[in-house]
């Protein structure tokens, strides 16, 4: 992927999966899902060196467990 917005996108279509499992968590579709509201988005770029030049990260979860 080259930017975040197309990462996430990906993740949300989750073509070619039955379970649709990244979708159901990253939009909360589930009733255990819906309950992790604490969200972190990070991206980064490498211009140089290492086998990739983009990464994403996603953080989803619950702050008072």
């Amino acid at each position: 992927m080259e930017d975040g917005e197309s990462t996430i996108a990906t993740l949300l279509i989750d073509e070619g999966q039955p379970s649709l499992g990244h979708r159901k968590h990253l939009l909360g579709l589930e009733q255990w899902n819906a309950s992790l509201v604490d969200i972190g988005i990070g991206f980064a770029r490498r211009n140089v060196g290492g086998d990739y030049k983009t990464y994403v990260s996603i953080v989803i979860a619950k702050h008072d467990w």
